[in-house]
């Protein structure tokens, strides 16, 4: 029998406040039969703040929402592909990862900084790869964006970070350093005293700012030898930290 609410014939009103009450109210319904017509709007939503709470109704619909959705991510419209992975972000279901990978190279910026955190909330280790080898340039919000994904993964981002700190573009050196410093930990310390002496006195000084208020013996000891540093900017920041350690 096919499923039957008040609801479905607003949902394709001319007033957007009559949609978004239909959205919300199927929303909290929350029953899979809404599905294909829920998805069927995102498609042609043409409000954003509409769509966005429409990625909160299908993803509330379940399981069954996922692989639509992951379909939805080849869409030609950039907002649809940017709220399918919204959702998808929401549904924290795996199978909707190499998709997601794939849509770390998307034309459109926004839906590049949506995938980047769909990928930090499922926090799948195959996403690590790639995450790390697009560190680098892009806008501010794509920079924030990489820093909460590799903040979800925590620990479990350390080696992939690490063997970025031998990468040819100084860029992405210094950002590397600085998500590191954000993760923390014996293991980040030790790749933070490694970046200290980098061949860039921008990396160092990340590195010698990440090691703010570490007490490893190691931290102590990258201190002492930035505080000698050729670089003006490194070796104040050195003894500035050795002083508050004193």
């Amino acid at each position: 029998m096919p499923y039957d609410s008040p609801w479905l014939a607003e949902l394709t009103s001319l007033d957007k406040n009559a949609r978004l009450r239909a959205v919300m109210a199927l929303g909290q319904a929350a029953e899979s039969a809404s599905l294909p017509a829920l998805l069927n709007q995102l498609r042609v939503e043409p409000d954003f703040f509409v769509r966005d709470n429409l990625s909160w109704a299908i993803a509330r619909c379940g399981d069954g929402a996922v692989v639509p959705l992951i379909e939805l991510l080849a869409d030609d419209d950039a907002g649809v592909r940017y709220h399918a992975a919204h959702a998808l972000s929401k549904l924290g279901d795996v199978r909707a990862v190499d998709a997601l990978i794939a849509l770390l190279d998307d034309v459109d910026g926004e839906v590049v900084q949506k995938a980047v955190f769909a990928l930090g909330r499922l926090r799948d280790m195959r996403a690590l790869p790639a995450l790390a080898s697009r560190i680098g340039g892009g806008t501010r919000e794509l920079v924030i964006a990489r820093k909460e994904a590799f903040e979800a993964f925590g620990e479990k981002a350390v080696p992939q970070l690490a063997a970025s700190l031998s990468h040819a573009e100084s860029a992405v050196r210094i950002e590397v350093t600085e998500l590191l410093g954000c993760i923390g930990g014996d293991a980040v310390t030790l790749s933070l005293t490694t970046a200290a002496s980098d061949a860039d006195w921008q990396v160092r000084f990340a590195a010698i700012n990440a090691l703010r208020g570490v007490t490893h013996p190691a931290a102590s000891a990258a201190l002492t030898v930035a505080a000698t540093d050729v670089h003006a900017h490194v070796r104040l920041l050195a003894t500035r930290l050795l002083q508050e350690q004193a």
